[in-house]
């Protein structure tokens, strides 16, 4: 009996240590899945974001555990969801969040009110990209008015919610609207980071992305240079693509604008001055030098149109594969050599041409060279021959 009774006093503590095991292991695990998805929003962390939830629901529900866990495990899951464009799964999770998160976040808790804004930050996300213009712009402007309450007019918090209002303004061709809260976020950014900032930059780009839309090119080319040259001044990491993009889009503008010479001016500028430093490949370095060419036959100048191809020459002969392409250039070489009067070139890289074509088995263009290379030498024996009779 006396044992009976020792091992019914010794239960119940017992019990307690072994509930208090299963949480910690929980825990444990809960912890080891944020540290490997921190800052991991891939495919691959869903199933240890599920994972997650699930530790969360035994912790919370069963374990009386508190319910900030839950709320992070739906609010994570949710954002996981949306980075991968599974919109209706993350609505679902994030709006769970929002509402466990509601009652906490009513009470005088700033953290949780925090916590509140970025998931109604992230469903306006959700919205926003699933094509849910006005539930997100109707979100985006209640949790607004609350943060601007919460941490005031120029909190970087606020940005993210004036990025997603642009957005909304923009599809709604409110193109005013749009500008106002980029410019509310570049207010913001420039307080905190100054002017020199990649933030500023990015800015820069989305106002002229919005202007030319609108169809102002002025403003389009003031703003995509603004960043472009603040680009300059920032670059680490020898990342020059975000310079050859820029360039790229304003040298369209450029032409648009009829504006020939800044349209080639700003390629060649990029390319002279980056190209080497961010090490691209042949192939991007071919498409540019084919851009140089189609924008430098707009400026009318023969002898800089005649350089431009022979460095997209020597380019393609470094690449077996663009043998066809090279020939192609050499016949552009060999007529801008004969419009120049000098005929001997012309021939000289049409039978280039005729040469490539004959190896690689182009009858067609082959044919068309060599007749064109027999009425060029005709014309020249006829010249010697009328010589001779003088």
């Amino acid at each position: 009996m006396e044992t009976n009774t020792n091992y019914e006093n010794t239960y119940p503590p017992m019990k307690h240590t072994l509930d208090s095991e299963i949480v910690n292991n929980i825990m444990e695990k809960i912890r080891n899945i944020q540290e490997k998805c921190e800052g991991n929003t891939s495919e691959e962390t869903l199933n240890d974001r599920k994972d997650q939830l699930a530790y969360a629901k035994i912790i919370t529900n069963i374990y009386n555990k508190d319910i900030k866990f839950l709320i992070e495990a739906h609010t994570e899951l949710g954002i996981c969801y949306l980075e991968n464009d599974y919109f209706e799964q993350a609505n679902e999770h994030l709006i769970d969040a929002l509402k466990l998160n509601e009652n906490l976040s009513s009470e005088n808790n700033l953290t949780m009110k925090e916590y509140q804004i970025k998931i109604s930050v992230n469903l306006a996300r959700s919205y926003l990209k699933n094509g849910k213009y006005d539930e997100a712009g109707k979100l985006c402007e209640k949790i607004l008015y609350i943060n601007k309450i919460l941490f005031g007019e120029d909190h970087p918090s606020n940005a993210d919610i004036y990025y997603i209002l642009s957005k909304v303004n923009l599809n709604n061709e409110k193109y005013n609207e749009a500008i106002d809260n980029l410019r509310s976020m570049y207010e913001i950014f420039e307080k905190i980071y100054g002017f020199n900032s990649d933030r500023i930059a990015k800015i820069c780009m989305e106002l002229a992305r919005i202007y030319e839309i609108w169809g102002k090119m002025n403003e389009t080319i003031e703003y995509y240079t603004n960043s472009y040259k603040i680009w300059e001044n920032i670059i680490e990491d020898d990342n020059y693509e975000i310079l050859f993009e820029i360039a790229m889009k304003l040298s369209e503008i450029f032409k648009k604008t009829n504006n020939v010479i800044d349209s080639y001016n700003i390629i060649v500028e990029t390319d002279d001055k980056y190209t080497n430093k961010c090490n691209r490949s042949l192939k991007d370095r071919v498409i540019l030098q084919k851009l140089r060419i189609d924008l430098c036959s707009n400026l009318k100048d023969m002898d800089l149109y005649l350089n431009e191809n022979l460095k997209l020459e020597e380019m393609l002969e470094k690449e077996d594969k663009s043998k066809k392409t090279l020939a192609k250039i050499n016949v552009n070489i060999a007529y801008i050599y004969l419009e120049n009067g000098d005929k001997n070139k012309c021939l000289e890289y049409l039978k280039k041409a005729q040469k490539i074509f004959s190896l690689y088995g182009d009858a067609k263009n082959y044919d068309e060279i060599t007749k064109r290379i027999n009425e060029l030498e005709n014309d020249e024996e006829k010249k010697d021959t009328s010589s001779i009779i003088h």
